[in-house]
């Protein structure tokens, strides 16, 4: 329910200076300095603007416990602000071995924190608590990792010149996220709790093989191919191994994905999961799947829910 309002803000914190600084081969430690504050200062922003709007989405919703969850789950968007400039010089420097650290350090540690607070009956809280703890353990990490400091300064110039660039990722970027996430908000507001997290968990597991392999590789390709932005026949050239790479990657993995969709998901996620299936094989073929009229299920907290879920 809160992943449009989250992912609009983290777009707003992020504003394209990240990418802007990648693609500026000739990025100076002022201009880093001058990202970090206006990072960190949209993230404090948000996150008080998202503290105030917290009500309001409760209402919106009608879940009383919106308010607080927001009001916490917010905190991401601080945190978040505070290790964007080290992930990027990590990621301008080709040093993805130290980020993949970094990122496996942090799922392990919340991932373990979660699934404690989950055992001893934290609910919903378990999951809020264990997406900040993520934020707050890597964006630590990127300053242990990358002993960078910012400078006491900032630079008007920099800052108008960096988002010249970084506006356009912005605009688009918010583009993608409302689109990306409008379908949460709808059915989170027309239905209830229930369908919509059998909605995300679909939309989660079908997003693996394009999702996975694609932020891989676009991470990884990007830095590298700012460093011949000149040079327009090798950038062509290296732009269309990329897309032939993911392409060749993505398609049979989705086709796979929607022929196992069911006893993966009843292998990975229990049977209770099993009316999320068809929503899995749509998201991803884009086709609609009419489930069998005479399909009875199994297990009692199932019954009802395939007739329903799809045309969700």
């Amino acid at each position: 329910m809160l992943s449009v309002f989250l992912a609009l803000a983290s777009t707003f914190v992020e504003s394209g200076f990240g990418t802007a600084l990648i693609q500026d081969s000739g990025a100076t430690d002022k201009e880093f300095s001058t990202v970090f504050y206006s990072n960190a200062a949209f993230g404090v922003l948000l996150y008080f603007f998202m503290y105030a709007a917290a009500p309001a989405i409760a209402v919106f919703y009608d879940q009383p416990v919106l308010i607080s969850l927001t009001r916490v789950m917010s905190l991401i968007l601080i945190t978040n602000s505070l290790g964007l400039i080290h992930s990027v010089m990590l990621m301008k420097g080709i040093k993805f071995k130290v980020l993949a650290k970094i990122s496996l350090l942090s799922v392990v540690i919340s991932g373990f924190a979660g699934i404690i607070m989950a055992y001893n009956g934290f609910g919903v809280w378990s999951l809020a608590f264990q997406s900040l703890i993520n934020s707050i353990t890597r964006s630590s990490l990127l300053w242990v990792f990358n002993r960078w400091k910012p400078a006491i300064s900032f630079s008007v110039e920099a800052f108008k010149r960096l988002f010249g660039f970084g506006s356009k990722l912005l605009l688009s970027g918010l583009l993608f996220q409302i689109f990306d996430n409008i379908y949460a908000v709808i059915i989170g507001k027309t239905y209830d709790s229930s369908r919509l997290g059998l909605y995300s968990q679909a939309k989660n597991m079908s997003s693996i093989p394009i999702g996975t392999v694609t932020s891989i590789v676009q991470t990884v390709s990007f830095p590298i191919l700012s460093t011949i932005q000149n040079e327009d026949n090798r950038l062509r050239d290296g732009y269309r191994r990329v897309v032939k790479l993911v392409v060749c990657v993505t398609f049979p993995l989705s086709l796979l994905l929607i022929v196992v969709a069911k006893p993966l998901t009843v292998v990975m996620l229990t049977e209770k999961w099993f009316t999320s299936c068809p929503v899995v094989s749509i998201d991803v073929s884009g086709k609609f799947i009419i489930p069998s009229n005479n399909h009875k299920p199994e297990y009692p907290q199932c019954e009802g829910e395939t007739r329903h879920l799809p045309c969700a």
